[in-house]
């Protein structure tokens, strides 16, 4: 099953505003209507209709991040009913206590490398949230793909938005893929103890 994860913004909502994100990397993220949540790019382009999804929310357990959930809901129901893909379990929400330390750190973890199965295409936005729990995702869904059977990485998203002086000048949506896939490189070349990693890394980069 595709499994889309993405992060709860903790932004006031008044200050929560969609864009226009303009793909980079990958033309398929492209759309034509605005988000406030680049993840939503992921669903246009991979949900299809008649599909069942599952879509995971992580979040800070704040104001902020419990208001912003509605707004991601009501994104996610719109593109739903726009391509026709189904998410029978609903938004499900992972949260960890805004003072969170690592033990509640390690427990959203666990919780989300039980919601992750064999077979599983994963989709993930790093966009918002705090550092800790951006980088429990991360470290979960790499999990998921070493450790269970076919489990992919497929896509790995982040939004940017570019201000002068306050004004916004433009907001783009970034495939960052690539990084997950470099990481696991580098993990193999070193468990291989290949003698210059560099010049491996450098070859691949030149030739993607």
């Amino acid at each position: 099953m595709k499994i889309f994860f993405s992060m709860t913004p903790l932004q006031a909502p008044g200050s929560l505003q969609k864009y226009v994100y303009q793909a980079v990397d990958n033309p398929v993220l492209q759309m034509d209507e605005g988000t406030a949540f680049p993840i939503i790019t992921a669903l246009h382009a991979f949900a299809k209709p008649q599909e069942e999804v599952r879509i995971i929310a992580i979040q800070t357990d704040i104001e902020n991040c419990r208001e912003n959930l509605k707004k991601f809901e009501k994104e996610v129901k719109e593109m739903s009913e726009k391509i026709g893909f189904t998410y029978p379990h609903g938004i499900e929400v992972v949260s960890a206590p805004a003072d969170a330390g690592v033990r509640s750190n390690i427990e959203a973890f666990q919780r989300l490398i039980e919601m992750v199965h064999d077979n599983d295409e994963m989709y993930a936005c790093m966009t918002y949230g705090v550092k800790p729990l951006s980088q429990i995702m991360i470290m979960a869904i790499q999990y998921a793909y070493r450790l269970l059977d076919n489990a992919s990485i497929s896509c790995l998203v982040y939004g940017r938005i570019d201000r002068k002086d306050r004004e916004v000048k433009g907001a783009y949506v970034n495939d960052m893929t690539a990084l997950i896939q470099l990481d696991e490189i580098t993990r193999l070349l070193a468990a291989n103890k290949v003698k210059n990693p560099r010049a491996v890394i450098e070859q691949i980069i030149s030739e993607s």
